[in-house]
C-alpha cells in the first residue's frame, strides 16, 4: 500500500500542471480630461481596459484607431458653430472574447464676443499719447497669426474706441458688426494694441500679446458667455466668448 501511495502522488501532480490557465475576459474602460473640446483640439483618450490584448476605437461615424491610447482631433463642419459625436471602445482579450464601452464627447467654437482690458501697468499707459484738449483714438486689432496682415484692421476686427485724459479700465471692446462669428480655435492668435490723437498721422504701437485660446482654462461670466483671460505683468484682458455645450 505505501509503494502504491508514492507512486501516485507524482501522478497527481502532473495532473495538476496540465489544468489550462484561466483566461480573464476582457473589460473595456477609457477616459478622457474633459467632456467638451474645442475646435481643433486634440483628445487624448487614456485606456484603462484590463485582460485586452487589441483594440478598436471607432470616432463618429467612420473614424477609426486600432491603437492603445489614441489622439483624435474633432473637425466640427463649416456651417456648424459646434457638435457632439460618440466614441467606442472595443476591447478583445486573448481568447477573441471581446467587451465594448461608449461614451459622448462634445466639440464647440468659440465665437468671440468682447475683449476688455482689465488691469494695464504705468508703463503701458505712458506709452498711450494723450494731448490736453485732444481725443487719442485707441484700437485693437487681432487675427490669426501666419494670416496676411494686409487684410487686419480697426474696421474688420474691433471699432477704435475714444479716449482722453480720463481714461480708466476696465475698458471694454466690442466685435465690429462687418466681422461676425470670429471662431477662436486651436491656433495662434494676438491681439495688438495701437493708439494715435486724433488728427495726427502718428500711430503707436503700445502692446502684442500672441497666445493660444485653446490653452487658456475658461469661467463662466453670465448666460450664454464664458470667458479667459490672458496677459502678463503689464496688462491682463478678459476675452469673453459663445461657446455651445448643447
Amino acid at each position: 500500500m505505501m509503494l502504491l501511495s508514492i507512486v501516485a502522488i507524482p501522478f497527481l501532480m502532473a495532473c495538476s500542471e496540465d489544468e489550462p490557465e484561466k483566461i480573464l475576459p476582457p473589460v473595456a474602460a477609457f477616459e478622457t480630461e474633459k467632456e467638451i473640446y474645442d475646435e481643433g483640439e486634440p483628445i487624448e483618450f487614456f485606456n484603462l481596459s484590463e485582460n485586452a490584448e487589441s483594440y478598436l476605437w471607432t470616432f463618429g461615424a467612420d473614424q477609426t484607431s486600432d491603437e492603445e491610447n489614441p489622439v483624435y482631433t474633432p473637425v466640427i463642419p463649416a456651417h456648424a458653430q459646434g457638435y457632439g459625436f460618440r466614441v467606442k471602445l472595443v476591447a478583445m482579450g486573448a481568447d477573441g472574447i471581446t467587451d465594448t464601452t461608449e461614451t459622448y464627447l462634445r466639440a464647440s467654437k468659440r465665437i468671440l464676443g468682447s475683449i476688455t482690458i482689465t488691469e494695464i501697468s504705468e508703463n503701458i499707459l505712458g506709452k498711450i499719447p494723450i494731448e490736453a484738449g485732444k481725443e487719442t483714438e485707441l484700437f485693437l486689432l487681432t487675427g490669426m497669426l501666419n494670416d496676411p496682415y494686409d487684410w487686419i484692421n480697426e474696421y474688420q476686427t474691433f471699432p477704435s474706441r475714444i479716449i482722453d485724459e480720463n481714461f480708466s479700465i476696465p475698458y471694454e471692446y466690442y466685435i465690429s458688426p462687418v466681422w461676425p462669428d470670429v471662431y477662436m480655435g486651436n491656433q495662434q492668435w494676438f491681439f495688438h494694441l495701437h493708439a494715435s490723437v486724433t488728427g495726427n498721422e502718428e500711430v503707436v504701437s503700445v502692446k502684442q500679446i500672441v497666445f493660444n485660446p485653446t490653452h487658456h482654462e475658461w469661467y463662466d461670466v453670465e448666460q450664454g458667455y464664458k470667458a479667459f483671460e490672458i496677459g502678463d505683468e503689464e496688462i491682463t484682458i478678459e476675452v469673453k466668448f459663445i461657446y455651445f455645450s448643447f
